[in-house]
């Protein structure tokens, strides 16, 4: 948990996407954090997260180790 808390420090010291040397962070920072979205895309998918909390449904999971 540490580790999340001080690289979420880093991220806010680094001020802009350019600070970040990670490919994948940086590239996870333009396309997902920054990413810009129309209404109608964030209404849907609004909908679809509360179906999703209100499902009773279970997921099953095959843990195949390491």
């Amino acid at each position: 948990m540490n580790q999340i808390i001080a690289y979420f420090a880093y991220l806010k010291a680094a001020q802009t996407k350019h600070g970040v040397h990670s490919p994948f962070v940086y590239s996870f920072i333009a396309e997902c954090l920054t990413a810009k979205m129309d209404k109608n895309s964030i209404k849907t998918l609004s909908k679809y997260y509360k179906s999703l909390r209100k499902s009773k449904q279970l997921i099953e999971v095959e843990d195949h180790g390491a």
